[in-house]
């Protein structure tokens, strides 16, 4: 799990799933009131065995994450965007 901070007050929430194979992020606010019911957005789900490790880059804007199953390490570019 990671987080990235969007502005002064939102951030995302990034996490990898191995039982469903996938790795997702949800926007959260940091006033609860202001967002509910974040959004989950689902960042990759194919090509994935046994996503385990995550981390997000800020600088270059990269997710880095490790497949056990695979033994590989990945990464995707990510596009950050307000809900």
């Amino acid at each position: 799990m990671d987080i990235q901070l969007v502005n002064s007050s939102h951030y995302f929430v990034y996490w990898t799933d191995v039982k469903e194979k996938s790795i997702s992020r949800a926007m959260l606010s940091k006033q609860t009131s202001m967002m509910p019911t974040p959004t989950v957005e689902t960042l990759v789900d194919t090509g994935l065995d046994f996503p385990d490790g995550l981390a997000v880059d800020r600088v270059t804007g990269n997710v880095y994450w490790t497949d056990m199953g695979l033994h590989r390490i990945q990464v995707r570019k990510l596009k950050i965007r307000l809900c």
